[in-house]
Order: C-alpha cells, then structure tokens, then sequence
C-alpha cells in the first residue's frame, strides 16, 4: 500500500509539472513502475545494490576457490625433485620475485583504468590471469615426461617459477578489485553488514574448493589441475563480476572514472609529479597511524616468510609425493 502511495504522488507530480499531460510522460513512469529492480528471494525484498553486491561476492569467492587449486598445485610443483627446485634457497628467491611482479601488474591495471574504466580493468585483468594460466599449466604438462633433454628439463623448471610467483600476485590482484567495487557502492553502515558475510562465503567456497584438491590432482595431475580449474573459476567469476557490474550501471550506482578525473584535475601538477615515495612519506606524517600499520604490516610479512620456508621445507621431508603434498596443503589450507 505504502509503496502504491508513493507511487501515486510521483505520477501527480509528474501531472502537475506538465500541466496533466501524462501522454509525453509515459515512458517515464513506465520506468518507475518496472525499472524498481527489486527482486523476492525467500520472502526477503533484494534491492538491485544487494543484488550487484551479491553477484560480486560470489564473484570473489569463485576467484578464491579458483585460487586454491592453483596454490596447491604450484607448491607442488615447485618443491618437486621432477619438476621444481630442491636447494632450499629457491623458496626465498621466488618469494623476492613477487613483489616486482606484483608491481609490473599494477602498472599494467593503472593504465587500463584510467583510459577504460574499472569494469574494463578488471575484465582484462581475470581474462589475462585465466589464460596465463591455462598456458602455464599446459606448457608445463607438455615438458614432462621428457628427463633426458637439459634444455625442456630448464625450460620446465622456468614455467614453474614462473607460475608460482604468478599465482602468489594475481589473486591479491584480482580480489582487490573486487572489495574496491563493493566498498565504492557500500555506504560504511551498509559495509559494516555486507563485509562480514560477504568474507563468510569466500572462506566457506575456498575450504570446499581446498578440500577437492586431492581428488583433482589424483585425477588430473599437477599441471592439469593448475591449468583447467583455476581458468575455470576465473572465468566463472567473471561471469558474476560482469553481472554485477551490468546491475549497477542500469540503476546508476556504477562506480565510474568521472570523480577521479574531476579529482585529479584540481590537484597542482607538482602533486601530480611527485614521487610515490614522497606521497606515502606525506601521507605518514598526516596520519602517525598508518605509519605504525605499515610497520606491523611489515613485520608480520616478514614473519610469515620465515614460517612459511620452515613450513615448506617440513612438509617436502615429510610428504615426498608430489600428489599426496598438494592434497594434504588443499586439506591443510581449507582449515
């Protein structure tokens, strides 16, 4: 009835502002009537921003589910006596790799954002994750079996460096991009309700998916796993992510390029020209704060580093079986 009412007064306001003419208006309150968006699901009313919200939710936990059979398999891979690397210095180094990588991916990202937009920026971004590593799994599958040959024996140890430090940048990556479109679109009173569930659903999807490792790989292989699953997922994920995306532009709450540019354009060309050093610099000193956050964050990173090589190297001695390590990490990670 409340709804009806409202309803009414619009399309009297309608009337009044042209006179009672309602024949030229007509277009626009068939708007109004069909164009509200809402959806019922089990008794519970849906707006269309709960709607995109959703849609990008499961957006991120299939990217995080997608992730998993990637991590697993590329640990796999790595600590491999056929395929990876066995000095134990190898681990440290590839972990040194990924931050210049990560750095190479947002310069990339950066571009196609600001000449496409945010929803372009992350459509090229899962579509070059997906095929980078549908490639890489298969290139790798390709090169084994062949022991004899130095060169596909260096060729493949390369793919496999090459794929781990690729899967420890893309999903911090991608995922980024994901909470970025949801807390552009939240209000801080609607976040404080959507993160918590939305954060709920990716760790349930990345359990189950964590779970399933061992049954892939039994049945797959190391390299196939990599390569069909975690495209898969990806690509699935950007399915709801362009849903998601195509909600919000249709009820004009898309987040769009046009604040930052207007932003940008009142800013002093110096700021503009100032080095990102200088910024973060600036920015510590406005606010002690985040300089004691970027300190803990530091520190715990560097704390992670070391457990993980401990916890790399414990788990290569226990479990010499490619297979059965990637199914028990998939298990372990999933609790």
């Amino acid at each position: 009835m409340r709804k009806n009412a409202r309803l009414g007064s619009v399309i009297q306001q309608v009337k009044n502002v042209r006179g009672g003419m309602v024949a030229e208006n007509s277009l626009l309150l068939k708007n109004l009537r069909d164009n509200s968006g809402h959806i019922n699901a089990f008794g519970i009313n849906v707006t269309p921003l709960g709607q995109s919200v959703i849609s990008m939710g499961l957006s991120m936990a299939l990217q995080f589910s997608g992730y998993e059979f990637a991590r697993n398999s590329c640990l796999a891979l790595f600590t491999s006596d056929e395929t990876g690397f066995t000095s134990p210095s190898a681990y440290p180094m590839a972990m040194a790799f990924i931050t210049p990588a990560s750095y190479l991916l947002l310069l990339a990202y950066e571009r196609v954002l600001a000449s496409r937009g945010p929803r372009i920026a992350l459509r090229y971004s899962m579509v070059s994750c997906a095929l980078a590593m549908f490639v890489l799994g298969f290139s790798i599958f390709a090169t084994e079996g062949n022991e004899r040959s130095i060169s596909i024996s260096l060729l493949r140890k390369c793919l496999v460096l090459v794929a781990f430090v690729f899967q420890n940048c893309y999903t911090h990556f991608i995922s980024t991009q994901h909470w970025s479109f949801v807390g552009s679109v939240l209000t801080p009173d609607q976040g404080a309700t959507w993160f918590a569930c939305l954060s709920g659903v990716t760790s349930l999807t990345a359990s189950i998916a964590g779970s399933s490792v061992s049954t892939a790989v039994s049945r797959l292989g190391l390299s196939r796993t990599l390569a069909i699953f975690t495209s898969f997922f990806l690509l699935l994920s950007l399915f709801f992510a362009e849903h998601s995306y195509s909600i919000s532009e249709k009820y004009s709450f898309c987040p769009s390029r046009g604040k930052e540019s207007t932003k940008s354009k009142d800013l002093d060309v110096k700021d503009q020209h100032a080095s990102l050093f200088k910024k973060a610099t600036d920015l510590f000193y406005r606010v002690p704060n985040l300089k004691l956050l970027f300190y803990e964050v530091i520190s715990f990173q560097s704390m992670t580093m070391i457990l993980n090589m401990c916890f790399v190297k414990t788990l290569k001695s226990a479990k010499s079986n490619d297979l059965d390590r990637a199914g028990w990490t998939g298990k372990f990670y999933a609790l």
